[in-house]
């Protein structure tokens, strides 16, 4: 019940979020695909997701109700098109983004993020709020389709002139940064790297970070979200009890009755709203918030030295 109600609230800001998101894609193809690169067939594709938006803020504003109750899949769907039209993108447009990088590491990191999705997916997960147990489900599959698209992304960057030296100095750093024997991360033991050619160091590298910004950090945000709303949720149940006796204790209590009455849902919304501000203006993470991301970290750059003789060649 109390999820309807906070995708019900939260389809406002879905309904901007999608509408500006449409717009900025039109703005794209208009002057990037259109104008620039001369590619209508891509800007074909860029204008279906420009479509999908606006539908998508069209629902949330006119058709709340049905909105609030797909809202989860309605966004995944949204989200693995926005990554399925970056890697069209990426593999297919005329204009190789690896080649700004400017031949530093950092450009090449954020342009390897943009790219194969995971950037995207990142802010699906952490600005959209849903669910925590539908995150947990639902961001490993949502990573999978462009994890499994990594070489041909690889190839894109080989083709790029300058990206070689940018790329093994990340490698480099990436690869001394996660080479921690703090358990747990040394039980995944790393394949030999001596030698390693580009189109492997960049595999390596683009894996882990699309599994670190489409997995690893959202869910330990959410999880740290989730701790403070539950404290909040418990206090605020508590001054509404001593405010308004037994009714209000039952009104926000965890058992709440199947039909709530029109004020027992109006306090709810209001609870709801209340949460989301105090979050968004209070929250602060554990001290040992960075700890734990580091040691997601190492994991996951050991998953993708693993992963990385599985991934398929197109």
């Amino acid at each position: 019940m109390l999820q309807r109600v906070a995708n019900e609230r939260y389809s406002h800001s879905d309904e901007r979020g999608c509408k500006l998101s449409a717009r900025l894609m039109l703005v794209y193809i208009v002057f990037g695909l259109m104008l620039r690169d001369r590619a209508p067939g891509l800007a074909l594709a860029a204008a279906t997701h420009s479509l999908l938006a606006f539908c998508l803020g069209w629902l949330a504003a006119n058709r709340r109700r049905f909105y609030a109750r797909h809202r989860e899949l309605l966004l995944a769907a949204a989200c693995l098109h926005v990554t399925w039209v970056s890697h069209t993108l990426a593999l297919l447009g005329g204009t190789n983004l690896f080649a700004h990088s400017r031949g530093s590491p950092l450009l090449l990191l954020f342009a390897t993020l943009v790219q194969n999705g995971g950037l995207w997916v990142g802010f699906y997960s952490i600005f959209t709020r849903l669910d925590a147990g539908w995150n947990r489900a639902a961001l490993p599959l949502l990573a999978l389709p462009p994890l499994l698209m990594t070489r041909r992304l690889c190839g894109r960057m080989m083709e790029a002139p300058g990206s070689g030296m940018p790329l093994r100095e990340l490698y480099t750093v990436l690869e001394a940064a996660h080479s921690a024997t703090i358990f747990p991360a040394a039980l995944l033991p790393l394949p030999l790297e001596q030698g390693s050619s580009a189109e492997q160091q960049c595999a390596t590298v683009s894996a882990w970070s699309l599994l670190l910004s489409a997995g690893a950090l959202p869910l330990l945000v959410l999880h740290w979200l989730e701790k403070r709303r539950q404290r909040l949720l418990a206090v605020h149940r508590r001054q509404e009890s001593a405010a308004g006796g037994p009714e209000a204790a039952a009104g926000l209590g965890a058992s709440l009755p199947e039909r709530p009455s029109p004020e027992g849902e109006r306090r709810q919304q209001a609870l709801q709203l209340r949460l989301q501000e105090q979050e968004l203006h209070s929250w602060r993470p554990g001290p040992w918030w960075l700890l734990e991301l580091y040691l997601a970290s190492c994991q996951l750059w050991s998953l993708a030295a693993l992963l990385r003789p599985l991934l398929p060649r197109w």
